[in-house]
């Protein structure tokens, strides 16, 4: 097998491109389709009968382990290093594509949503250590990280494909509020599943007289394992045919989002004829999303490790670890310096990014709105007997100007990371566009954190009829002839 995991990983992090956070829309009732991911009740309370997401895309990143001599918009140009400080290191990184989501009320009351999505959540997560962009060996690296150093971290990927069915439903109204509940059943098939935990790599220093230091590995464990798709991946095989046995030998789960959302009403009675009025005041919402875990079947060369053999120097790692040619020579140099090498079991799984999202949204004036969210994850990643993803959502304030026609957003955001962004996004039609953060394009040090989304959302706001304009809370006036 010449094919790694680890190419074999990037080649699915950029070709299905699959969070769930077109952050700008969130609680509007424009959202459509696109709102059903952050609550499944929503599918009611939208502006049309009917909307389908023919396509949308998303990429979000946060890191401190990466620096770059340019911004992102000259990044083909920039030179692109291991950030300097004495820190610990994460990259987080979340894409999702979304293909004909179709969204439609059955009648008033009610209304379903389907649509196929493609996911992706990278973590990568070290123990704290110095660096500086002088190091070009591992004892280089030794030397500056005095005294006994001790590496370890965590690599974890999870990528799935799934179709869902959402149906919302009203529970309750009256002339003063409204009671929604949502609930989101999903097919799920893990494609990529990917893990490396290392701890306690240490390292004994070793000086003799008139020659260098060197630097001796002790008591090192882990485990790392890849999902057994990556197996099929041969060398002799056609490109097409590497592509169908990857997807073909693939496991499949379920998953669930719940919601809910109450309306507390105006204290007046809306005119007919206002279109663009909605008939609320406050809007609370409260989901649990990514309740699920895919599942996969490890490699014929998933590992555990633990301890290792006497005198393995630094100078041996970089020999046998510098580059190997697949996972099979990765494996065959781990039999020639560890203690005990045993066997994963036949399966493993990766926890979705659950979590607890309460909304709240306020009409200000005409078609002015503010929108505030708090992202609560129910995983973290450091678990070490369970492997876990999560979302970078935290704390989320949006200012929105819309109509059903355009949009201006201004989604200012605290992450998970403790990072501040400040994005914006706009709608004009059928497009959505936006930015996490606009530090993420102009400044070179924040070339990697941020992200940005666009979708292609088709709507019946061009037409007049009766059947297809919004289904509205109240029914026309009676003829007075």
């Amino acid at each position: 097998m010449k094919k790694t995991v680890f190419v074999g990983a990037l080649v699915c992090l950029f070709t299905i491109s699959g969070a769930q956070n077109y952050q700008a829309i969130h609680g509007s009732p424009y959202a459509g389709s696109l709102g059903i991911y952050n609550n499944p009740a929503s599918g009611n309370h939208s502006h049309y009968n009917w909307d389908i997401t023919l396509f949308s895309v998303q990429l979000k990143s946060s890191t401190n382990a990466f620096s770059s001599t340019e911004p992102l918009i000259r990044l083909p140009d920039a030179n692109v290093y291991l950030s300097n400080g004495d820190k610990q290191r994460f990259v987080h990184l979340s894409q999702d594509l979304h293909v004909l989501n179709t969204r439609f009320k059955l009648n008033s009351r009610r209304a379903v949503a389907f649509g196929f999505n493609a996911r992706n959540y990278v973590h990568i997560k070290s123990k704290p250590f110095k660096f500086i962009d002088t190091i070009s060996s591992i004892n280089s690296f030794l030397q500056f990280n005095r005294p006994a150093p001790s590496m370890g971290g965590r690599v974890i990927n999870n990528s799935w494909a799934e179709i869902y069915v959402s149906y919302s439903e009203i529970l309750w109204n009256s002339n003063l509020d409204q009671l929604s509940a949502g609930i989101t059943l999903k097919g799920v098939r893990g494609i990529s599943g990917l893990y490396l935990q290392l701890d306690k790599m240490q390292f004994t220093e070793i000086t003799q007289p008139g020659s260098a230091s060197t630097f001796v590995v002790t008591d090192p464990n882990g485990r790392y394992g890849y999902s057994s798709n990556y197996d099929k991946l041969q060398d002799n095989n056609s490109s097409d045919k590497n592509r169908k046995d990857f997807l073909k030998y693939t496991q499949g789960s379920l998953g669930i989002d719940l919601g809910v959302e109450y309306l507390l009403k105006n204290d007046y009675a809306p005119q007919y004829d206002d279109v663009e009025k909605f008939e609320y005041n406050w809007k609370i919402g409260v989901s649990m999303l990514d309740l699920g875990k895919n599942l996969f079947k490890h490699g014929k060369f998933s590992r555990q490790f633990n301890g290792v053999l006497t005198d393995v120097s630094e100078e041996d790692l970089e020999n046998k670890f510098s580059s190997p040619d697949d996972i099979e020579d990765f494996y065959d140099s781990l039999q020639t310096v560890v203690q005990q090498l045993q066997s994963s079991g036949p399966d493993f799984y990766i926890w979705q990014p659950t979590r607890l999202v309460v909304n709240v949204d306020k009409p200000i004036i005409d078609h002015f709105y503010i929108n505030g969210e708090l992202s609560i994850n129910f995983f973290s990643t450091q678990n070490k007997e369970h492997l876990h993803t999560r979302e970078l959502n935290l704390l989320t304030v949006t200012p929105r100007w819309e109509t059903s026609l355009l949009g201006l957003y201004l989604p200012v955001q605290l992450n998970t990371q403790g990072q501040l962004w400040v994005g914006s996004a706009f709608k004009a039609g059928p497009l959505l566009m936006g930015i996490h953060d606009w530090r993420w394009l102009f400044s070179k040090n924040r070339a990697f954190n941020g992200g940005a989304y666009i979708a292609i959302v088709v709507r019946n706001f061009f037409s007049s009829s009766e059947k297809t304009r919004r289904i509205k809370n109240m029914d026309c006036p009676p003829s007075v002839w």
